[in-house]
C-alpha cells in the first residue's frame, strides 16, 4: 500500500534555469495549469536534472509526474530516477530508468523497489528540443516499510539515533522482512553493524575526491621524473583492528598506512561500487590510491577523527588534541604528504612555526617544478611527494617502494620539517630531491648522474649561495659550465631540450648534452669536454666548432668570480667582434 505524501515542505531545484515566471517550484503546487519550463536546453548526449529534497527521510516506492509541451517544446520522453539518503549512499544511486520513449503529453509513472531517501533526482535523458517542462509531481510512500525503518532508528534534524529498545533479534526480524527490497536491506545492514559496534548515533565520515584530468604516468613521463602514486586522504582513521563499512560511488582502490614510524605498504584494498565491508587489521589512516576517471564519493562507518593535518582545513591546537593517543600524524601540503611523530610536533612547534614549515616545503617544491619547466606543460603539480620520518636505525635516502618514490629521513624529522626556505634547503634535501626529479627510467647512467648533479647544484646555488666542486674533473667541468651560463634557468632550458627530443637507439645522449650546452652558452664547449675525458662523436664536435671558442680559460671560473668572469668574457667577445668589423672596413 502506498500513500501520496504532502508536497508542502518539499523543495525543488533544477540544473536548467526557468523561463519567465515558470519556476521549478511550480511542480509542487498541485496545479496542472502551472508549469516549470526551462529557459535553455541541455547539450546533445547529456541530460538535465530536477532535484527534490524531502523534509525527512521516507520510504518511497512510486513517483509520478505530468509533462506537456510549452509552445511545442519540453515534453519529457525518457528519464531516470536517482536517490540519496544519509545512511547507505555516498552519491546519487539510480533506482529506475524509463523503458519506452514517450511522445504524448500526460502522466509518467515510475514504480520501483521501496527506497529509503530524503533526496530524489529526475534525470531527463530525452525531451522535445532538449528543453524541459513539468507540470506536477507526486511522491508515494510505503507505509508498511516505513514502520520497519522507524523500528530501527529515530530521525532528529537529519541525524539518526538507534532506537532505545533495539535488540539483535528485532534487527534480524526487520532484516528478514525487507531482504527482498535491496535498497532497504542496505540500510538495515548498516544498522546491524552499528548496533554490534555499540554505537547509538549513526555517524559517518564523507570524502569527495575529484577526477584527474592528467594521469600520473603522463605527468611523470612528460617531466621525466620518478613516479609516486597519487594519494588522496579520505580523512578516516581506524583505531585498532576492526571491521568498517565503506560506501563508494564507483569502483576504486584504497590503502592504509599503519600508525607507526617505519614505512610499510600494506597493498591496496579494492572497493566496489556500493557497500563494502572491510577488515582493517591495524590502526592507521586511509588513502585513496591511483588515478581517477570520475569523481569518487566515499562514506565510511567505524572511523575516528583523521590523523591528517590539512592547512586551511584543520585547526592546529584542536587537531593535536585529537592525536593524543597516536604515535604518528600526517601533514598534507600542496606538494607533499609527510609522516611525522606526533610527540615531536607537540614538543617543538607552536602554530606559527608549524604552518611556516608547511609553507616552506611547498615553496621549495614550487621552485623545483619551475626548474623542470612544468608550467609549460601543466597548470599545476599533481604529484604529492611522500616524506617519511622513519626509524633511527634506517638510512636517510630516497627509497623505491610499491607506491613509487618516497624520501625516508632515518627517524629525524628535523632534517626536513623546519622553518625558512634557506634552513630547509640543505645539501641533503637538495641531493634527495634531485634524485627524485631525474628518473633513471629515462636517461643513461652517465647522463642521469650529470643531470642530477645539475639539479642539485641549481638548488645549492639558489638557496645556499655556494656552488662547490666535486673533485671529479668530468663533473666539475659541467658545474663550471653552469657557472658560466650565469643563469638559474640553465637546467630548465636543458630539460626543455630533452622533453622535445626523441633519441634513436644508437644515439649517444652525452653527444646531445654537449651540443645543447654549446647552444645554450653560445660557446664551443665540445673541445673542453673532450679534454676532460668525455667521448664525443666527431659529428657533434664539428657542430660545436661552428660556435665561438671561449676567450678565457673555463678552468679558472669559480663561484666567487663567475659574474666577473662572464662580464670579462663578454667584453673580450665584443671587442673581438668590433676588431673584425674594423678590419673588414679597412679592406
Amino acid at each position: 500500500m502506498n500513500n501520496r505524501i504532502p508536497n508542502d515542505s518539499i523543495t525543488a531545484a533544477a540544473t536548467l534555469s526557468h523561463f519567465g515566471n515558470n519556476e521549478v517550484s511550480l511542480v509542487l503546487d498541485r496545479n496542472l495549469e502551472t508549469v516549470y519550463a526551462s529557459n535553455g536546453s541541455y547539450p546533445n548526449g547529456s541530460y538535465a536534472d530536477i532535484y527534490f529534497k524531502l523534509p525527512t527521510h521516507r520510504v518511497i516506492e512510486k513517483i509520478d509526474f505530468y509533462t506537456s509541451n510549452l509552445r511545442g517544446w519540453g515534453l519529457i520522453q525518457s528519464y531516470e530516477i536517482l536517490y540519496k539518503n544519509n545512511i547507505s549512499t555516498a552519491d546519487w544511486v539510480s533506482i529506475y530508468r524509463s523503458s519506452n520513449w514517450e511522445t504524448n503529453e500526460g502522466l509518467r509513472t515510475a514504480e520501483f523497489t521501496p527506497t529509503f531517501a530524503n533526496e530524489f533526482c529526475i534525470r531527463i535523458h530525452g525531451s522535445n528540443g532538449r528543453f524541459v517542462t513539468m507540470n506536477e509531481i507526486n511522491f508515494y510512500s510505503s507505509l508498511s516499510q516505513e514502520i520497519n525503518m522507524l523500528t530501527l532508528f529515530d530521525e532528529v534534524n537529519d541525524s539518526f539515533i538507534l532506537s532505545g529498545f533495539l535488540t539483535l533479534e528485532i534487527i534480524d526480524e526487520v532484516h528478514n522482512d525487507i531482504k527482498i527490497y535491496p535498497e532497504l536491506y542496505k540500510v538495515s545492514g548498516i544498522v546491524k553493524y552499528l548496533y554490534l559496534s555499540k554505537t547509538d548515533a549513526i555517524k559517518y565520515k564523507d570524502a569527495q575526491i575529484l577526477k584527474n584530468t592528467i594521469s600520473t604516468n603522463e605527468f611523470c613521463n612528460t617531466l621525466k621524473i620518478s613516479k609516486t602514486e597519487r594519494l588522496n586522504s579520505l580523512g578516516m582513521f581506524v583505531n585498532n583492528s576492526k571491521n568498517v563499512i565503506l560506501i563508494s560511488s564507483s569502483d576504486c582502490e584504497i590503502t592504509y598506512f599503519q600508525d607507526q614510524s617505519n614505512f610499510r605498504y600494506n597493498g591496496t584494498i579494492k572497493l566496489n561500487k556500493g557497500i563494502n565491508k572491510i577488515f582493517i587489521p591495524k590502526s592507521g589512516e586511509l588513502f585513496l590510491i591511483g588515478d581517477l576517471s570520475k569523481d569518487v564519493y566515499i562514506r565510511g562507518y567505524g572511523f575516528d577523527e583523521s590523523s591528517v593535518f590539512k592547512m586551511g582545513e584543520s585547526q592546529f591546537t584542536q587537531f593535536l588534541n585529537l592525536q593524543s593517543n597516536r604515535k604518528n600524524m600526517f601533514i598534507e601540503g600542496k606538494n607533499f604528504i609527510a609522516n611525522i611523530e606526533t610527540k615531536w610536533i607537540k614538543d617543538n612547534f607552536d602554530e606559527h612555526r608549524f604552518l611556516d614549515s608547511i609553507i616552506t616545503i611547498d615553496a621549495y617544491y614550487d621552485f623545483l617544478y619551475t626548474i623542470l619547466d612544468m608550467p609549460l606543460y601543466f597548470e599545476k603539480n599533481i604529484i604529492k611527494r611522500v616524506l617519511w620520518q622513519g626509524n633511527t636505525n634506517e638510512n636517510v635516502e630516497r627509497k623505491t617502494t610499491e607506491i613509487g618514490s618516497i624520501l625516508n629521513f632515518g627517524g629525524d624529522a628535523n632534517l626536513f620539517f623546519k622553518n625558512g626556505i634557506h634552513s630547509f634547503a640543505t645539501s641533503l634535501i637538495c641531493r634527495l630531491t634531485s634524485d627524485e626529479m631525474v628518473s633513471s627510467e629515462f636517461f643513461s647512467k652517465e647522463l642521469e648522474d650529470l643531470l642530477k648533479l645539475g639539479f642539485f647544484k641549481t638548488f645549492e646555488f639558489k638557496y645556499n649561495k655556494v656552488l662547490a666542486l666535486t673533485g671529479d674533473e668530468k663533473k666539475d667541468i659541467f658545474i663550471k659550465t653552469m657557472l658560466y651560463s650565469n643563469s638559474d634557468r640553465f637546467m630548465t632550458r636543458l630539460f626543455r631540450k630533452y622533453y622535445t627530443y626523441e633519441f634513436s637507439e644508437n644515439e649517444n645522449p652525452i653527444d646531445k648534452l654537449i651540443l645543447w650546452t654549446t647552444e645554450l652558452t653560445f660557446r664551443n664547449i665540445g673541445t673542453i669536454f673532450t679534454e676532460k675525458g668525455y667521448n664525443i662523436s666527431q659529428n657533434i664536435l664539428d657542430k660545436c666548432n661552428t660556435y665561438p671558442n671561449l676567450f678565457l680559460n673555463l678552468n679558472d671560473i669559480t663561484f666567487q668570480n663567475h659574474k666577473d668572469f662572464f662580464r670579462r668574457e663578454k667584453e673580450l667577445f665584443n671587442q673581438d667582434y668590433l676588431n673584425k668589423i674594423q678590419q673588414e672596413e679597412r679592406r
